[in-house]
């Protein structure tokens, strides 16, 4: 088994995990860091048309570096006749 660290960069907070899972695979460190990046960036949803937000989550061993996951989330909202949309610049 190797132990995992998972730091999380959400917005502008980062924040650095000093104590890390135990976890079999990378797969399964992938899988993690996953569905933890979705579940903050899901949390961190602002209103429609906002200019979006990016979580990432950085998985690393002792030996350093192994992964970095990625959300985006960024919501357009579709034009109105003769309007911009609201994330338009």
């Amino acid at each position: 088994m190797t132990r995992y660290f998972f730091d999380v960069c959400d917005g502008g907070d980062v924040a650095v995990d000093t104590v890390g899972f135990e976890l079999s695979t990378p797969e399964i460190a992938w899988i993690e860091a996953a569905m933890s990046a979705v579940e903050m960036a899901r949390d961190k949803t602002g209103k429609p048309g906002g200019n979006g937000h990016i979580t990432a989550v950085d998985v690393r061993d002792k030996r350093g570096p192994v992964m970095s996951v990625k959300v985006t989330l960024e919501t357009r909202l579709p034009k109105a006749a003769g309007k911009p949309a609201a994330n338009d610049t």
